[in-house]
């Protein structure tokens, strides 16, 4: 049984990770700009340093992104699973053929 003092939090930690991904999301993208005004003032040296740290920005907050929709599409399914585990026995269940 969840603590009922986190219950209020929870919702909360998905918006905060989701919106802490999608601004990674955007310094990477950020930083490919300034990586392409790099390269057209040749300097590639500094623009290949730059391009590295926005791929690891970027996927960063891909991630983020990702964990943050997984965890809402798991808690969803755990409470219709809930809902629908206890309303049948497992007697009750359809069977599958196959």
């Amino acid at each position: 049984m969840p603590n009922r003092r986190l219950v209020g939090i929870m919702p909360m930690i998905y918006w905060v990770r989701e919106i802490a991904g999608w601004l990674l999301v955007l310094m990477g993208l950020y930083l490919f700009l300034v990586c392409l005004n790099l390269i057209g003032e040749r300097q590639v040296v500094g623009a290949s340093i730059i391009a590295g740290i926005g791929i690891f920005v970027f996927r960063g907050g891909i991630h983020l992104v990702k964990v943050a929709a997984a965890s809402r599409v798991v808690i969803h399914a755990a409470k219709q699973g809930t809902a629908k585990s206890s309303r049948e026995t497992p007697d009750q269940r359809p069977r599958s053929r196959g």
